[in-house]
């Protein structure tokens, strides 16, 4: 039986966690211009993962192959997200992490 391990090492995983840990602190407590809010960290920290995770289990379900979002239909599918992020005034331009505001 092959087992996989993992090769970063109790090092490499406190090292990811500091990080995280720290990045967490700055964008949610230490009054960046940022102006993100606990709710922001749910989305990205929980549900954005959770939504991930359960369209990898609904594709599990077809084992006819992998999913490839490639061909005209998933270039459309991706050109559709982009263009949606892009005329969403919270992902686009006025976007708080690309505003030069406040510099």
């Amino acid at each position: 039986m092959n087992v996989r391990t993992r090769r970063i090492g109790p090092i490499g995983t406190t090292t990811r966690l500091v990080a995280a840990a720290g990045l967490l602190y700055l964008a949610l407590f230490d009054g960046t211009r940022f102006g993100l809010e606990w709710y922001d960290a749910v989305v990205g920290l929980a549900i954005l993962p959770a939504a991930v995770l359960a369209f990898g289990l609904g594709a599990r379900r077809y084992p006819s192959g992998s999913v490839r979002f490639t061909g005209s239909a998933g270039t459309t599918v991706n050109c559709l997200v982009l263009v949606a992020l892009a005329l969403n005034p919270y992902t686009g331009r006025e976007a708080p992490l690309s505003s030069t505001e406040g510099r």
